[in-house]
């Protein structure tokens, strides 16, 4: 089974990149465009089942609603190879909520309380563009883009197997935007507001995690995934070691935009693919970062019973460092007993 990681997309340039007569501002201003070559490529040579999507899906503030432009202009025109006519596993990060902008629907106030040059930002509108949330693998889907949260609950859990793989896996979609309310809730939420958006994503922290440790317990396949926003070094330890406890071998991130690869002091292998358009960052890692690229790009796994395999693939289509072989934890464990 193989599988396509990306996200934190947008095709902005930062200050310092912002001359036209540099290459840098031509990389960023066309970044997006070619990170989706790079993948259709690899997607035509592999036939992915399914994307894992790590958020900030559209700059600088998400979208209003489900017609807004974005969704064609950086979504479903440049993707459009039938290779990638799969399943977009969604998840929801800080651009998605509005950014330094205060989520319309979440909190809705006068557009006279907005700069009108960025709209009315809406999380659920992203839920809503996926119009069929009882969707279950292998059954075809009509809108390829997957985010079947409900109300305020932002998590969901989809299980995919693979008779011939021989190998079943269970994604785990997590909201991390707790570690983002100082910027999420203060920089242009009215003043009214500040205080509920804070207890918005603190209370979801708490509920989601109620949820998802007796998930986690509760899964029997082989494979555990979780994916969030925002890497393991945004949240408390605590949690990363209570998903190890439970099975989960890698958590699969956005946010920083680089691509990188961490082993987390919890035993959890951290796949951390942040470049898909977004301008780039200035590079650094955590104590636990293996590799760690400025590079646009994305990650590429292919699924195994016995092991995960990591390539992570730049713009130009070149593959960055050798594969990561992530073995399985039980794997792992009876070869320790062996020993």
């Amino acid at each position: 089974m193989h599988l396509e990681c990306s996200w934190d997309k947008g095709g902005a340039s930062k200050n310092d990149r912002c001359n036209p007569d540099k290459k840098e501002y031509w990389k960023d201003h066309h970044a997006q465009v070619n990170v989706a070559t790079s993948m259709t490529d690899l997607a035509r040579q592999r036939n992915p089942s399914f994307v894992i999507n790590t958020a900030d899906n559209f700059y600088y503030a998400g979208v209003e609603d489900t017609s807004d432009e974005l969704w064609s202009m950086m979504f479903e025109e440049l993707y459009p190879d039938e290779s990638l006519q799969i399943p977009w596993l969604s998840s929801l990060g800080n651009h998605d909520y509005g950014g330094h902008d205060c989520d319309f629907c979440l909190w809705p106030t006068t557009r006279m309380e907005y700069d009108p040059r960025r709209g009315k930002p809406c999380s659920q509108a992203m839920i809503d563009y996926d119009t069929e949330h009882g969707w279950e693998w292998p059954n075809p889907k009509q809108v390829r883009w997957v985010l079947p949260m409900k109300g305020k609950d932002r998590w969901y859990m989809k299980s995919f197997k693979f008779p011939k793989a021989n190998v079943t896996v269970d994604v785990f979609v997590i909201d991390t935007n707790k570690a983002h309310v100082s910027s999420q809730c203060f920089s242009s939420c009215p003043s009214r507001y500040q205080s509920v958006c804070v207890d918005f994503f603190m209370q979801l922290w708490t509920r989601q995690r109620a949820w998802l440790l007796p998930a986690l317990e509760n899964s029997k396949a082989d494979w555990k995934l979780v994916v969030g926003h925002a890497p393991p070094e945004n949240f408390e330890a605590s949690l990363m070691e209570e998903m190890r406890d439970r099975g989960v071998t890698v958590f699969m991130a956005g946010h920083v935009h680089q691509l990188r690869h961490d082993r987390h002091p919890s035993g959890i292998e951290a796949v951390i693919s942040g470049s898909g358009g977004g301008y780039q960052s200035a590079g650094g890692g955590t104590a636990y970062t293996i590799h760690e690229s400025q590079d646009y790009g994305f990650a590429a796994m292919h699924v195994e019973y016995h092991q995960i395999t990591v390539e992570y693939h730049n713009d130009e289509g070149r593959r960055l460092w050798d594969p990561i072989v992530i073995p399985r934890v039980d794997v792992v464990q009876d070869s320790w007993a062996g020993q």
